[in-house]
């Protein structure tokens, strides 16, 4: 590890990527914490001198008057794991697996590298969060730390202490007097920041990298749309008047059309092999969805397929439910699926030291989870079962919430009547989307004006 325990602050260049904020409280406990006990973590930098990990830690120590701080060097970082390393180094510092160095009298408060042989860990405890750093340890070698107290006790990230007796790395701890733990527990269990992608500005184009590569096949499982599998297929016939707003690769659109089912699908962010958006086909499909509702009016039924995982969003996520209560007849059903709160949690249930659940997916307060995909930053959205009933419940008069292995799935029924300027800045966000370089095809014009005249006999009883 290279490891320097005074590295210069004025040397250091923040990301311009950190999606993380503190508030005021918040930083002041921060600095607090660092005059009472010292920095306890190292900062991560990578091998241009960029700050990796440790932004709020930084601008505490300016605050106090540093000059320097503890820091730990890596070179090569590639642009995803450095964003991994941002996101992941709070996030994993976990305390489930039993860690003690058991030769503590031979090391002085403060740092020092444990030889392998001076500590012990016991069984796994936290399997998902230690393959996340040993994928890490494996390109960028010996990368964290841990803290213990003078009776050994690793009191502070005792898996990634695991992680490394696997590969019998020497252990940088910092080390506090044993009189000191509770209150020194008590304050780093508290948040000193939180995930805020605001700043990062994520366009809703680059969300096609999240779409499921969804196969309607006998040879192909796995990737089946459980959706389609365990609710529509069950629920719909080939009479009914169908859309699949949101379709992905047109899969299961393609594979029932075949079947003689009436169907069309909509999907704003359909790409290509070298992950160039097909706009000529967006409008191709609008065209196709104007002619469907002349033919058959407004639709039986509405499926959103994992749509509400990837919007970028609250507003966004409100403009999609508009557009799928605007599309429905008043007997109308939509069919809905999206990735579950309550699974993650339950998966990962990583906690720290006093218990608190911690999700790698890096939550904001809306349950947003930042990704870097593609050399693109995306959001993932998630919904407990009564946050998306609330949710859908604004937009529709029945909502039935069944939770899956992975997701909840609704189905909602008796469109509400919203305003009408709700339903035009919701038309207009969807049918004619932003494009990279503030491109719009301008090509939706007689399909949403279509829409807005059967909303206005749709809704007429509720006006």
């Amino acid at each position: 590890m290279n490891f320097n325990l005074e590295y210069p602050i004025e040397d250091l260049k923040p990301a311009d990527y950190n999606p993380r904020e503190i508030s005021d409280p918040a930083f002041e406990m921060l600095k607090d914490s660092i005059l009472k006990y010292g920095m306890v973590k190292p900062i991560i930098l990578n091998g241009t001198g960029i700050l990796t990990a440790g932004h709020q830690r930084i601008k505490a120590s300016k605050e106090l008057g540093l000059k320097t701080v503890p820091a730990i060097l890596l070179k090569n970082i590639s642009i995803h794991d450095e964003i991994k390393f941002n996101l992941f180094h709070n996030s994993i510092e976990t305390n489930k697996t039993y860690a003690r160095i058991i030769s503590i009298a031979k090391y002085k408060p403060g740092y020092n590298f444990i030889a392998p042989e001076d500590y012990e860990c016991g069984e796994n405890n936290n399997a998902a969060v230690t393959k996340h750093i040993s994928d890490l340890y494996l390109r960028y070698g010996n990368w964290g730390s841990v803290v213990a107290d003078t009776s050994g006790k690793i009191i502070l990230n005792s898996d990634y202490a695991y992680s490394m007796k696997i590969y019998n790395q020497p252990l940088l701890a910092y080390i506090i007097d044993e009189l000191q733990t509770e209150s020194f527990l008590e304050r780093i269990n508290l948040d000193y920041g939180e995930y805020n992608y605001d700043a990062l500005k994520i366009k809703p184009y680059v969300q096609y990298h999240c779409q499921m590569n969804r196969v309607k096949t006998d040879e192909h499982e796995r990737v089946r749309s459980t959706l389609y599998e365990t609710i529509v297929l069950e629920r719909i016939t080939p009479e009914l008047n169908v859309i699949d707003f949101g379709a992905g690769k047109f899969r299961y659109v393609d594979y029932l059309k075949s079947k003689g089912y009436n169907i069309v699908g909509y999907e704003p962010y359909i790409n290509v092999a070298d992950h160039t958006l097909d706009i000529k086909k967006v409008v191709a499909d609008l065209d196709k969805i104007y002619l469907n509702i002349i033919l058959s009016g407004m639709f039986d039924a509405v499926i959103l397929d994992s749509v509400l995982n990837s919007i970028t969003s609250l507003e966004y996520e409100k403009a999609v439910l508009t557009c799928c209560n605007a599309l429905l007849k008043n007997s109308g059903t939509l069919f809905l699926a999206t990735r579950s709160l309550e699974t993650i949690q339950r998966i990962g249930n990583f906690k720290k030291i006093t218990g608190k659940p911690r999700a790698i997916e890096f939550l904001d307060k809306n349950n947003f989870s930042g990704t870097f995909r593609e050399g693109n930053w995306t959001l993932q959205r998630f919904h407990t079962k009564e946050s998306l009933k609330i949710l859908l419940s604004e937009f529709f008069i029945e909502v039935e919430i069944t939770q899956g292995k992975s997701q909840n799935y609704a189905v909602c029924r008796g469109p509400k009547a919203l305003v009408p300027e709700q339903y035009e800045k919701a038309l207009e966000t969807e049918l004619n989307i932003e494009y990279p370089n503030n491109f719009r095809h301008n090509k939706h014009s007689q399909l949403k004006k279509m829409i807005l005249e059967k909303l206005r006999e749709r809704n007429e009883p509720y006006n």
